[in-house]
Order: structure tokens, then sequence, then C-alpha cells
């Protein structure tokens, strides 16, 4: 019979194995989204992706907590090309003064255009069926949040320097998603005005 410590270490080495399973079956997933969310969005300024730029992309996209690697992400990247949903062109990159190299450039073909959005819409509708069946999970503000700002105040001058950092990193990433959701809202707003 194994420890509840050994418990603790045989658990989580099989959800970090199941975690890593469902990244790499989503990746195509991810890629999709990407592309089509690039293609529609007018201030883009480029509709296509390469391979790393489409990693970096599912890092900010995670928020940090998801960094696949290109060596992931090249042989979807082939599948998606071999299915005619998305296709490649080449581009130039400057290197340095002298010399330049060629870069695959990956968009959506008109057949992919609508595979992304059925994709979508499957996912969407997929998650409005659990919601509506178990409900939106709750999430309450951290408790820091609610205290009034005098008390909040009194225990960040308590705090030691690496308590203010983890503070600090945690109030950037809520920054950065506000900043992302009031886009969505924009956006839907504007949407909504012109229909």
């Amino acid at each position: 019979m194994s420890t509840p410590v050994q418990q603790e270490e045989d658990a989580q080495l099989l959800v970090d194995t199941w975690i890593h399973r469902y990244r790499r079956g989503s990746l195509r997933f991810f890629i999709l989204h990407l592309l089509l969310h690039k293609h529609t969005d007018l201030k883009a300024e480029s509709q296509s992706f390469h391979g790393y730029k489409l990693a970096k992309a599912i890092q900010e996209e995670t928020h940090g907590e998801w960094s696949p690697k290109t060596a992931s992400i090249y042989p979807i990247l082939k599948e998606l090309v071999k299915e005619e949903v998305i296709e490649h062109t080449s581009e130039r990159e400057t290197v340095s003064d002298e010399s330049s190299r060629s870069i695959k450039q990956y968009c959506l073909t008109p057949f992919g255009m609508v595979v992304a959005k059925k994709l979508e819409e499957n996912r969407k509708n997929m998650a409005k069926h659990f919601i509506s069946r178990h409900g939106d999970a709750p999430r309450p503000l951290p408790p820091m949040f609610r205290l009034p700002k005098k008390e909040l105040l009194a225990i960040l001058k308590e705090s030691d320097v690496v308590h203010l950092e983890d503070f600090r990193q945690h109030l950037i990433k809520m920054q950065k998603h506000n900043h992302e959701l009031l886009n969505i809202i924009d956006n839907l707003l504007k949407e909504k005005k012109t229909e």
C-alpha cells in the first residue's frame, strides 16, 4: 500500500501525462483557431504564421502555461497542408545586411476557413451544453481583493520581496487577461451594433 505522499506524487505524474496528451491532441485545434482569428482580424499585420510564430502565439494565448515546441508544430502543419486545410507561401526574412532566408508562412485555404469555423462552432456548442448541464464554474475574487483597501495596503507593506513579486506577476497576468476580455467585448459590441 502506498503512502499519502506517494499517492500524491503518482497522481501528479498521471495528471501531467494526461495534460501532455491533451495538449498534443489539441495543438491542431489551437493552430486552426489562431489562423482563423488572425485571418479575420482586420488589424492583423499578416494573415499567416510560421511554426515559431505559432508556438509564441500559443504561449501568449495560454499566458505562458503552455509553450509547444516547433518540433511538435511542424508535423501538424504538414498534415494540414496535405489535407488542404492550410497552404504555405515562402517569405524572405532578412538575417543580416547581406543575406536573407526563405521561411514557410502558413495560412488557411478557403476550405480551411470552413473547417476552422465548423471546429470553433462545435467547440462552442460543447461548452454551451456542458455549462447548461453543470453550470459555469464560480470564480470568486481572491481573498486579497475582498479586503478593504486600507487592510490590503497594510498586508502588502508587511510582505517580503518574494511575495510582492509573486503578487505583482499575478496582477500583470490579470491585467493582460482583462485587456483581452475588453477587446473581445469591444469587438462583439461593434458586431452587434452593425447587425
